[in-house]
């Protein structure tokens, strides 16, 4: 997941697996105030979690960006704290976050075609939050049963972590290029490069 990449050089926010199979986030923009713009270690901040993730199995994946220092970041696995020490903190500590331009899902790296990568699996139930989400929410959204709701509260996520969905995508359709925001911004999304017949998966979590 982008979160306002507008260019070669501006990506804002990207929760992502690695190459490595470690859930990561960063943030990317200038590299220190009045600085540059680029992709670089020195125009990021980087934190990811403790465990290589296993292919063919569902996961259920939380990034808290408590503030804009990464030893605060959380990258929740299943519900699960997977603090990696210091060692999970990388690139530039002063990276100024940009962010100004369209967001993306299941597509990552440099806009131009030679660079272009893509996640080789299933995604669902994608959703952003306005504010950091504490331990207790994350736990109670991943214990809350199957299938997911974002919209519903539970004992520890309640009334304000559901006022602070600015974006959810349950991407249940099943038809069509359309994916719907179920939040009360309804920013919509648009599938590219999609057969509209044949491509939608039917594997869910609780299936």
């Amino acid at each position: 997941l982008q979160i306002g990449r507008t260019h070669n050089k501006f990506y804002g926010i990207n929760a992502m697996i690695n190459q490595s199979g470690y859930p990561q986030v960063h943030i990317y923009g200038q590299n220190g105030i009045g600085g540059t713009f680029g992709q670089t270690a020195n125009h990021r901040m980087s934190r990811r979690g403790k465990y290589i993730l296993e292919p063919d199995r569902w996961y259920h994946l939380t990034y808290v960006i408590a503030d804009l220092t990464a030893s605060n970041w959380t990258v929740y696995v299943n519900g699960d704290d997977t603090d990696a020490g210091g060692g999970a903190t990388s690139g530039n500590a002063n990276t100024v976050l940009t962010y100004n331009g369209d967001s993306y899902m299941g597509k990552l790296g440099k806009t131009n075609a030679g660079a272009e990568k893509y996640f080789g699996g299933i995604i669902n139930q994608v959703g952003v939050w306005n504010k950091a989400l504490d331990t207790n929410a994350v736990k109670g959204l991943y214990n809350d049963g199957l299938p997911l709701n974002l919209l519903s509260q539970s004992l520890f996520y309640g009334p304000g972590e559901v006022a602070a969905l600015i974006g959810y995508w349950p991407m249940n359709e099943a038809e069509g290029t359309t994916i719907r925001d179920y939040s009360t911004n309804s920013n919509n999304g648009t599938l590219t490069n999609f057969a509209e017949e044949g491509e939608w998966s039917t594997k869910t979590p609780w299936s």
